[in-house]
């Protein structure tokens, strides 16, 4: 088995050769972080690595200070940045570990890929090749492409090793097993934790007559969920509370022709939003960034191919469903939340309502599309195998081949032009932190950065080149763009900075970054003679105790 698995490393490291390059591999190399999501996880890394150890493990004090700063929130992947901060002291001033979680992700998505299939196929060229198929999967790729850069989403893998799990006939050690991948999944994205949490169900549920023992039915039962629960809070999972509820579920969702569409919705005049050479965008829809589970056209000539010998097609679908049934219902449920209580795509085709309690709690996973993932992988697999078992072994195996070229064909402008937008983006330069007489000034003044108001909805503008300032200079600061904020803290923090603008007094350690909204409000209540408000860079910036930092009077 060992020796069968080294085609599978072979073919997540040339996927990831002629995706990405070496140069991402260079932990010196920052500049292709500075697009899509990657800079406020390069920052929350960077800000963890020089913070003293604290409890939670994950948590970042100085990096959204009391809204919920952690490493869950800025996606930093704490399975990898809190073994690296111990290491800090050994690794060189500039580092990120991005490039080695993308290789990571595409090998061991080749590893479990291959193990699954060599459940069900005999056949190692026929493993290799659905490998393939595997390796390049559109929904994986895109969360790695520089758009979206969503590095910890590329570990898709998880699900993967859940199926597997699932699917594997033996019993051995399944407890430990699903205790392993909960955990080491917890520290990746919650997510990812949810689908292969929803397995882990099916498939305790599946083999509750396989236990040997009751110690054996105690440790199926209780290590997995106290490994996510114990993850959860190290990680720092819980340091928002209640605020952890927000808006979007209904809208981040799948449309009901995912699988078949392979447009983002977002620009339809822009070729490298489509994943296919063949197929057109359908009717666009504004989130399909979300709900994006694109096949491919050569998953889908494959299941083309099954449905020709619809007899034997249909007896293996039924045949699959009763031996793991329960594993269908978990892919039915996580499809239906997918497609959300809004049915359709831009337009509602139906809507059914949900108590307010539910809604709320549905929106801690509002990008809902996502959840179609699993049901993505498992009809690759379902079309993989059923075409090489039905067919005849050599006219399988080359329908099979066939229609991995042409999947490379059909998603090929797409992908390849991840090589060619990471290996421009070598000499680029990551976020830079404002330069001047000013800055300097200011940043041996202050000791925290705030914006005023904190926006709960988008990050201020500039957020990114103010967080840099925070972290050279080892200040706190609130400019940053979480995936999550506790709202209701959010919400205690604008008012009692309304307070203060109302009084024309101010924290004399805290530089003011002010937005539009309330920069009239500020300069009415301004007292000249001590405070500065002026615009620098194009942000306007309140320094209270500029001239005079003897302390303000309420004039409230």
């Amino acid at each position: 088995m060992r020796r069968n698995l080294i085609p599978a490393t072979a073919i997540g490291a040339a996927t990831f050769a002629v995706l990405f390059g070496p140069g991402v591999l260079d932990p010196r190399n920052v500049g292709w972080l500075a697009f899509g999501d990657s800079p406020t996880q390069q920052l929350g890394w960077e800000f963890y690595r020089q913070q003293p150890w604290t409890w939670p493990l994950g948590l970042l004090p100085s990096y959204g200070m009391e809204l919920g700063g952690s490493l869950v929130y800025t996606d930093s992947i704490p399975l990898l940045a809190i073994p690296f901060k111990l290491l800090s002291p050994m690794l060189p001033p500039t580092f990120q570990y991005f490039g080695l979680w993308i290789l990571l992700c595409l090998v061991l998505q080749a590893h479990f890929a291959w193990r699954i299939l060599s459940l069900f196929v005999d056949s190692l060229a026929a493993v290799a090749a659905g490998t393939t198929m595997l390796s390049i999967s559109p929904i994986m790729l895109w969360r790695l492409s520089p758009e979206v850069s969503q590095w910890s989403l590329g570990g898709q893998f998880t699900l993967l090793a859940a199926l597997y799990l699932a699917l594997r006939p033996w019993p051995t050690r399944q407890w430990l097993w699903w205790f392993v991948l909960l955990t080491a999944t917890t520290a990746i994205h919650a997510y990812l934790l949810v689908m292969a949490t929803a397995v882990w169900v099916a498939d305790l549920v599946q083999r509750r007559h396989e236990r040997k023992t009751s110690s054996d039915a105690i440790r199926s039962l209780l290590l997995p969920p106290l490994g996510i629960l114990g993850t959860a809070l190290a990680t720092g999972y819980f340091v928002v509370g209640a605020g952890v509820l927000s808006g979007g579920f209904g809208y981040f969702k799948a449309s009901p022709v995912a699988f078949i569409d392979p447009g983002l919705g977002i620009d339809p005049g822009v070729a490298s939003w489509r994943w296919s050479q063949l197929l057109p965008d359908l009717p666009p829809y504004t989130q399909q960034i979300e709900g994006f589970n694109y096949l491919g056209l050569g998953v889908l000539l494959l299941l083309a191919l099954a449905a020709f010998s619809a007899p034997s097609a249909a007896d293996s679908a039924v045949r699959a469903i009763r031996r793991w049934p329960w594993l269908a219902v978990m892919l039915a449920l996580l499809g239906m939340f997918a497609l959300s209580n809004r049915i359709g795509g831009e337009h509602t085709y139906l809507q059914v309502p949900l108590p307010q309690a539910l809604e709320e709690l549905a929106n801690i996973f509002r990008a809902s599309g996502r959840m179609l993932w699993l049901s993505t992988y498992a009809l690759t697999l379902f079309a993989i195998i059923v075409v090489v078992r039905i067919a005849p072994r050599k006219l399988g195996l080359g329908l099979l081949i066939a229609c991995v070229c042409v999947q490379v064909w059909d998603t090929s402008p797409a992908w390849s032009r991840l090589h060619r937008v990471y290996s421009a983006t070598a000499a680029a330069r990551f976020m830079t932190a404002p330069e001047g007489e000013f800055w300097n000034e200011a940043t041996e003044r202050y000791r925290t950065i705030r914006t005023l108001p904190f926006r709960t909805l988008n990050p201020p503008v500039g957020w990114g080149a103010l967080s840099s300032l925070a972290l050279q200079h080892d200040m706190r600061t609130d400019a940053v763009y979480l995936a999550r904020i506790d709202v209701h803290r959010a919400e205690q923090r604008n008012q009692t900075a309304m307070r203060w603008v109302r009084s024309g007094c101010y924290p004399k350690d805290t530089l003011f970054i002010v937005q539009p909204e309330v920069a009239m409000r500020v300069r009415q209540s301004l007292d000249p003679s001590r405070d500065l408000l002026t615009t620098v860079d194009g942000m306007v910036v309140l320094a209270p105790g500029w001239y005079d930092d003897s302390r303000c009077s309420s004039r409230n």
